[in-house]
């Protein structure tokens, strides 16, 4: 949380990055006062017309995989924090950019035990998500491979699974509790549907990146634990003795 308050505007700064073509695609479509009339419980506007689905999916992995590149900067830019306290946006963006293929294909390979884990409902993808949680983590801040990474999130997570799924977990209770306080005041106001769109965008962009903050922490925090993470930082910010004249 400390980190998130820090850098607030620049972990926010990324979040509309990564919003940008989710939110033109919703637009473009009417998606938009669809969500917002659900939510409202009243008739769809009278201009909506019937969407081109293939377009939308097509758009959609697009805005997808710009959503988890970018979210991927988040995760740069919260390490930076972490580590020197600084955060230079446009160069965590970069960072994630040049690790794009790696990323995407984590998120393809994923899948695969997600699904398994879906088998067996709600326990198994929460088992897969705390054993994978630093996939992308390793990917981008240690310069991991697609399938490398797993290993190493495994490895990160064994003995810990609990902890991490509990402090997650607290990431994102804290920002439902957010999100459902300031939508429940929206619905309260004399506003349109697509107003309300826009309000639950703009409330999502102040909190949601303090679950990927929390994911580069928790990272860090088990390389404590598991490698001395921390005494190799120290070591690395010693400087040498002058030598004897």
């Amino acid at each position: 949380i400390q980190v998130f308050r820090r850098h607030y505007a620049a972990c926010v700064m990324l979040g509309v990055i990564s919003s940008v073509p989710v939110w033109i695609l919703l637009f473009s479509s009417g998606l938009v006062g669809v969500m917002g009339a659900m939510q409202t419980h009243t008739p769809l506007p009278a201009h909506f017309t019937q969407p081109n689905f293939l377009l939308l999916f097509l758009f959609g992995l697009g805005a997808y995989a710009w959503a988890y590149v970018t979210n991927g900067a988040i995760i740069v830019a919260a390490s930076d924090a972490y580590l020197h306290d600084t955060v230079e946006p446009l160069q965590a963006l970069r960072t994630s950019l040049g690790h794009a293929p790696a990323m995407l294909l984590a998120g393809l390979l994923f899948i695969i035990p997600m699904a398994l884990g879906a088998i067996v409902f709600v326990v198994g993808m929460f088992y897969v998500m705390t054993r994978y949680f630093a996939v992308i983590p390793a990917i981008l801040l240690e310069d991991k491979g697609p399938v490398n990474a797993f290993h190493r999130s495994r490895d990160l997570s064994q003995g810990f699974r609990w902890r991490i799924f509990a402090t997650a977990a607290l990431a994102w209770v804290i920002c439902l509790i957010v999100l459902y306080t300031l939508q429940t005041v929206a619905g309260l106001l004399p506003i349109t549907p697509v107003g309300i769109a826009l309000v639950n965008a703009v409330v999502g962009l102040l909190v949601t990146p303090l679950v990927w903050i929390v994911i580069t922490v928790l990272y860090y925090d088990q390389r404590i634990r598991k490698d001395t993470f921390d005494l190799e930082m120290m070591a690395q910010q010693l400087t040498p003795a002058p030598a004897a004249s």
